[in-house]
């Protein structure tokens, strides 16, 4: 195509809706997606024109043939109850039996479909999102959080998709909404001494292995608690992230009829998969159960694996770490669950992320730090990184992640950074050496400071900071009279 793009519209098309533009020859063009072919590859079409009138009446007709594509049940009253229905059967169904499966099984349930299932899906708009979104969050009894409103959406969103890949509907209106969001967090990274502070109490405790990689090398819990040993080559020192450890939903395998609160304690959850040769009188013992798990070891959050180094001290500490587990092996004996963890219990199975979360949180207390989240963890990682100059990309490789831009929220500039930048920049507008300290006053500033001083005490305002006393305030109220 001769000449580069000028594109006829300033507004963003909508999906599906194709693009008209003119390129620097003068040639007027129009492409539309009219259809999905067989193997799942859309159907693109491509016009031309010379003028904007005829190219207008060749995109209308490309849509007409788009929309005789359209199988007949998209163009039926479908409700919304039906296309997540669809969402449910056709898309969910293959997803790992997660928690957060377990969460959208309950927001669909609970949710989207009181607020959403009987409208039709041809009179489905972004003021019933709205109306609903507001209405949850200012809820008296239960209201959520922006957060939660913005993962029912992307539940929302995803069966939306999911019925325009199948031709069932023509557009995806859950594009058009303006989501709430989060107030800005006041959780800020640790800094470097507070680093090696939790990573000195971590070794005291037996746990640096665990929290350094957290801390130095920004693993993910899910991640830190999947790794196996087959994924480290301890030998050059490298480690490939492929698996994330996460909690599973459970049901009843009785049906509800056992009497039991729990779906774990539920005693059909586990069956002999050894035809009971294994000796244990409880299936849940056996080492070839089979049943529901409580723990699912899945992709990574990204659904990809990326290769990392391992810094030395971290290298090492694996080393000693396996060291000490052939022993906690050999003492176990026949007990032993050969899963091949890198962190486990002393029977070598897998550690829950709920005990990981609190022994997290014991470190912080043993530590004398208030509490924080697990993720901070991460976040400091990515300050540290950039904060002694390793380049964003270098980072975004080491994290896993797509996009620098998602890098780039994992990474704040310390106060100390900050301090360094302001002192650079005095340099140059200023002439003053960075760290030279407080510039001295002039003879007249001096003057001047003298004359306050003494103006403040007579009128019983304080003479020194914190002295706050005598004139029966705070610095964040100043009471000044006249007698």
């Amino acid at each position: 195509m001769a000449g580069s793009h000028r594109s006829m519209r300033n507004r963003r098309a909508g999906n599906n809706e194709g693009s008209i533009y003119q390129t620097t020859d003068g040639i007027w063009h129009a492409r539309v997606i009219v259809g999905v072919a067989a193997d799942g590859e859309p159907i693109r079409k491509h016009r031309q024109a010379k003028s904007e009138k005829e190219i207008k009446a060749k995109y209308r007709e490309l849509i007409r043939e788009r929309d005789k594509r359209i199988p007949a049940e998209g163009r039926k009253k479908m409700l919304v109850s039906d296309l997540i229905q669809d969402y449910v059967d056709n898309v969910m169904a293959h997803k790992p039996s997660t928690r957060d499966h377990y969460d959208e099984k309950n927001y669909i349930k609970n949710r989207i479909i009181p607020a959403f299932g009987a409208i039709p899906v041809q009179a489905f708009d972004v003021s019933h999102m709205d109306e609903a979104y507001r209405a949850w969050m200012s809820d008296e009894v239960r209201p959520i959080t922006a957060s939660t409103v913005r993962r029912i959406h992307a539940i929302l969103s995803a069966a939306f998709t999911s019925a325009l890949k199948r031709r069932r509907i023509e557009h995806n209106v859950t594009k058009l909404v303006t989501l709430p969001g989060d107030a800005a967090s006041e959780e800020t990274p640790f800094t470097e001494a507070e680093m090696r502070h939790l990573l000195a109490t971590a070794r005291d405790g037996g746990s640096f292995t665990r929290w350094a990689m957290a801390l130095v090398m920004g693993l993910r819990q899910g991640e830190c608690l999947g790794l196996r040993w087959s994924d480290l080559d301890l030998a050059r020192g490298e480690v490939t992230i492929r698996h994330s450890l996460g909690r599973a939903s459970i049901t009843h395998t009785c049906g509800g009829t056992c009497g039991r609160r729990f779906a774990g304690d539920c005693p059909a959850r586990w069956t002999h998969g050894c035809g009971e040769s294994c000796g244990r009188s409880s299936a849940a013992q056996c080492r070839q159960r089979v049943g529901q798990e409580s723990l699912v070891l899945g992709p990574t959050k990204s659904k990809r694996k990326h290769d990392t180094a391992l810094p030395g001290e971290i290298h090492r500490a694996l080393l000693a770490h396996k060291a000490n587990q052939d022993v906690l092996r050999t003492i176990a004996g026949d007990d032993w669950w050969d899963l091949d963890f890198v962190f486990c219990d002393s029977l070598g199975r897998p550690i829950d992320p709920r005990r990981d979360y609190q022994d997290w949180q014991d470190l912080l207390a043993t530590a004398g730090l208030p509490p924080k989240k697990l993720h901070a963890a991460r976040h400091s990682a990515g300050t540290l990184m950039a904060s002694i100059g390793i380049p964003m990309s270098t980072i975004k490789d080491a994290f896993g992640h797509s996009s620098i831009k998602v890098t780039e929220r994992y990474v704040s500039t310390p106060r100390e950074g900050l301090k360094s930048a302001m002192d650079q920049v005095d340099a140059v507008m200023f002439g003053t050496p960075a760290n030279e300290g407080e510039p001295e006053r002039t003879e007249t500033e001096t003057e001047t400071a003298f004359e306050l001083l003494a103006f403040n005490q007579v009128m019983g305002a304080p003479s020194r900071e914190g002295d706050w006393s005598r004139c029966g305030g705070s610095p964040d109220v100043l009471r000044v009279g006249f007698a």
